[in-house]
């Protein structure tokens, strides 16, 4: 019986709905806006501009950046008709002209984000402030990123009284300081720093505020004075009581030991610490996951993780493992599978995930299979095996090394038909794409 031939579709017989999505999901060119992505789209044809203008949410961007942005304010206020919008300031706006069209619809904010100078932030929130009629109670999150920022008593006080005015649940801080004098930070429950180095009794006068704190991203943070001048300058430890996951990136060494040393987080249950910027000791890591033990997935690099296999009492609730590194941490690779295979078979009893991102070579299967043998009599068996490998453009790769990998992964299926195993090809043309791309 033959099958009927599937009908021809084109991109213009899409549904409006789904038109919507793919302008929405549009990426953002540098230079350009959001807005300007549902103009471009919006001069296709008759019918995707009768479908641009009617779906409100692609014009609820209001960006600030030249004389040529006001109108186009206006425009996305109108169009975006009941919506959420989201309000950028950034440093070549009329903060004056800005504000008279941003501050009356501020019942609809949803993000606001400050990437002008100081004085420009300070006038359009006090503009907030005053406009008595203007409740941003959607307001979601504020963000200030500009390097043009500097400390000063009057931008603290303008932005505290932001702060009171305006209880939204996200703040993200880069390329300055967050406010240095007593700030109503308690409704926070989302915080992000990057970029922001202050000395380290700064920090620990800053964190406690945030009592309900549940997310917390720190991304080259710094201290301005050595872990010593910490330790004796600081004498009591920081709780974060509903702390539930953080995350480090490119953390400086000495805030990234007094964090481990002086905080205490109960609930943590999320804890990843990505690249360094400097080598650290990674011993220091132990002592924080001894007394944190709500911890269920922690993502570390090669180098840390076997600190923490040298003590296999601890983590006894973390269910998944992520092992990252690149460059000469993957060197270590195999020493932390030749740790994972020497573990007592009760140690991490609740582990169900094991995430490897590094290069897994042939042999280092070896040490997994027996890994998972191990622990396939314990009440919690391992199910998921995650590798990141790379794959060379070898003419015939299947008679070669990734061939042998591919064979030996077969094999460790087999043997354990209870394990997922997942894997993620990597040319190496895309690993020297990403690397341009990261450059840049």
């Amino acid at each position: 019986m033959l099958r009927g031939r599937q009908p021809f579709v084109t991109v213009f017989d899409l549904p409006d709905e789904t038109l919507v999505q793919i302008c929405d999901s549009m990426p953002v060119a540098p230079g350009t806006s959001r807005t300007a992505n549902t103009v471009l789209f919006s001069s296709v044809c008759m019918r995707w501009r009768v479908v641009a203008l009617d779906a409100a949410t692609l014009w609820t961007s209001l960006e600030f950046v030249g004389p040529a942005s006001y109108p186009m304010a206006r425009l996305c206020l109108h169009r975006s008709k009941a919506c959420l919008i989201d309000v950028s300031f950034f440093a070549q706006c009329d903060t004056q002209r800005a504000a008279a069209i941003a501050v009356p619809a501020a019942k609809r904010w949803r993000h606001l984000i400050f990437g002008c100078s100081t004085d420009s932030s300070i006038s359009i929130m006090d503009a907030y402030v005053f406009f008595k009629s203007a409740d941003a109670q959607h307001l979601q999150s504020v963000t200030f990123s500009s390097p043009h920022h500097h400390i000063s008593e009057a931008w603290d006080e303008s932005f505290s009284q932001l702060m009171s005015a305006a209880p939204f649940h996200t703040l993200n801080i880069h390329k300055t300081h967050p406010p240095l004098q007593p700030t109503p930070y308690s409704h926070l429950s989302h915080l992000s720093f990057e970029n922001t180095s202050m000395i380290w009794p700064l920090w620990a006068s800053i964190l406690p505020q945030f009592i309900i704190l549940r997310t917390l991203s720190l991304t080259s943070v710094g201290c301005t004075a050595t872990f010593h001048d910490h330790e004796a300058q600081t004498t009591t430890s920081i709780v974060l009581p509903l702390l539930e996951e953080c995350t480090f990136e490119c953390a400086a060494v000495e805030f990234l030991a007094s964090f481990l040393k002086f905080v205490h987080a109960p609930v943590l249950r999320v804890f990843t610490i990505g690249r360094d910027a400097n080598p650290w000791d990674p011993t220091l890591l132990a002592p924080f996951l001894r007394r944190t033990t709500t911890i269920q997935t922690l993502k570390v690099s090669t180098s840390h993780l076997r600190s923490v296999l040298s003590e296999p009492n601890v983590l006894p609730n973390i269910r998944t493992l992520i092992i990252h590194g690149t460059g000469e941490q993957e060197l270590s690779l195999q020493a932390v599978l030749a740790d994972l295979r020497r573990l007592p078979h009760r140690a991490f009893p609740n582990l169900v995930n094991v995430h490897i991102e590094p290069r897994v070579y042939p042999d280092d299967l070896d040490d997994l299979r027996a890994f998972v043998r191990k622990r396939a009599n314990n009440p919690v068996p391992l199910r998921h095996l995650y590798f990141h490998q790379l794959f060379s453009n070898e003419p015939h790769p299947v008679y070669g090394r990734e061939g042998r990998f591919i064979r030996h992964l077969m094999e460790l299926k087999h043997g354990f038909p209870n394990i997922y195993c997942n894997l993620r090809f990597i040319s190496e043309d895309d690993v020297d794409e990403e690397a341009e791309m990261e450059s840049e």
